[in-house]
């Protein structure tokens, strides 16, 4: 949670938006739930296994795009690939927590990803 707090409170700031992938670690849900918010920053969570879904909930101000692939703890998959290029043609970042398949399963920087994350536990 470390890094995930860290990555969110370096590339969010009031005003802005996130998107995030409706199954998360519940962790990180809670936080985008409820503490982002607080902080000023809109969230928007969506099912992320179609790509359309998060191209549909970009807004002029989204800043950050965050996936899970697989998703924890239902494995859900996401398109890193596709969802990378639809933020990026809206001007926003893309990180991916990766945790589930680990550096092994695949590699996201390399699928377009501008962040990963990995739990060492």
């Amino acid at each position: 949670m470390a890094a995930v707090t860290a990555l969110f409170l370096y590339t969010l700031k009031a005003g802005d938006h996130l998107v995030i992938s409706d199954v998360s670690y519940a962790a990180t849900a809670e936080m985008t739930n409820e503490l982002i918010p607080r902080l000023g920053i809109a969230v928007t969570n969506v099912n992320m296994s179609d790509p359309q879904n998060v191209a549909d909930a970009i807004r002029p101000n989204t800043k950050l795009v965050y996936a899970e692939s697989p998703s924890n703890p239902i494995l859900r998959l996401t398109d890193i690939e596709v969802v990378s290029q639809i933020a990026h043609d809206h001007g926003a970042r893309f990180a991916v927590d990766a945790t589930f398949s680990s550096p092994i399963g695949v590699h996201p920087i390399r699928l377009g990803a501008d962040f990963v994350i990995h739990s060492l536990t």
